[in-house]
């Protein structure tokens, strides 16, 4: 079967798959909230965030069909390699997420775009670190296993691998600029269905796509170049999760003053700004000219061992 064909079948599934199950989950928590109390919080989250989550949980059940159908046979074909001696280089890419994102906060409070919260409690600053180091591990991970593990690597083999880096960026771009649909009044089993449209709804607003879109390219392209660079996905693994977390620690503890100017120095979501913009091609060229060495050399006594 044709990779294009394979990867249809897989977005469908994710997509319409997430849509189906997303109501029953809501009805789930819904129903068991009334009995665990510890489930209130949770049963109070607007339908579009089981529709987002149920879309990642069908993505990670197709994962491994996915796999098998663009005859992938092993994790170490798609760059996952074993992680014994990767944590160095995992560190230091998660480091740069975090130095990165630090310089657009940077850049924001020197144009008093931001200002602090009200302190947050020991309890809740401790609650955001759990909640938020789970968050983006598993987003980080599942999401480079998929775009710049699978697809930039099976494009690859049937394309160039320029043509294929360019195209993983630019759908890993187009799947996160899905928008949040509105919330129905009331959920019935097709609610996930009749939201979908709303979804895309993103994708046809100009004023939205830049810098944003841009942005998110430029994101795809530096992990890509990164798995390049490296070999294997770990570094863009951590390059990934320093994102997320210091994205979500960033809107934690900050927010935009009344006055900003977002369209510079970004909205929290930080990288719908231009100054995002610079700091993501800096960090690009970064990588770029670190990428001049030969990048899959291995010594025999330090070849990725399979997981």
């Amino acid at each position: 079967m044709q990779a294009w064909l394979v990867l249809l079948f897989y977005l469908i599934w994710v997509l319409l798959g997430g849509a189906l199950l997303a109501p029953g989950v809501y009805a789930l928590v819904q129903i068991a909230s009334e009995h665990y109390d510890w489930l209130e919080e949770l049963a109070r989250k607007p339908f579009a965030r089981y529709l987002n989550r149920c879309m990642m949980i069908q993505a990670v059940i197709g994962l491994w069909p996915l796999l098998r159908g663009f005859r992938i046979s092993s994790w170490l074909e798609i760059g996952l390699c074993h992680p014994r001696g990767q944590g160095r280089h995992w560190l230091i890419a998660f480091g740069l997420g975090m130095f990165s994102v630090a310089l657009i906060l940077a850049g924001g409070l020197l144009g008093d775009a931001w200002h602090l919260k009200d302190p947050p409690s020991i309890g809740r600053i401790a609650k955001h670190l759990v909640q938020t180091s789970i968050t983006a591990g598993l987003v980080g991970t599942i999401e480079e296993l998929i775009f710049r593990g699978v697809l930039l690597g099976v494009f690859a083999r049937s394309w160039n691998w320029f043509s294929a880096w360019i195209f993983s960026s630019v759908l890993y771009a187009v799947v996160h600029f899905f928008t949040r649909p509105v919330a129905p009044t009331s959920i019935h089993w097709h609610s996930g269905l009749t939201a979908l449209p709303g979804m895309f709804m993103g994708l046809t607003n100009w004023h939205l796509l830049l810098p944003a879109m841009l942005n998110l390219i430029l994101a795809g392209l530096a992990l890509g170049l990164l798995v390049r660079r490296a070999g294997n996905l770990w570094m863009a693994i951590g390059l990934h999760i320093g994102w997320i977390f210091g994205l979500k620690t960033i809107g934690f503890l900050w927010k935009n003053t009344p006055t900003a100017n977002t369209a510079l120095w970004g909205s929290k979501k930080l990288l719908d700004g231009w100054i995002a913009t610079v700091i993501l091609l800096s960090l690009l060229a970064l990588i770029w000219r670190c990428s001049d060495k030969q990048l899959t050399q291995t010594s025999e006594h330090s070849k990725p061992e399979q997981v």
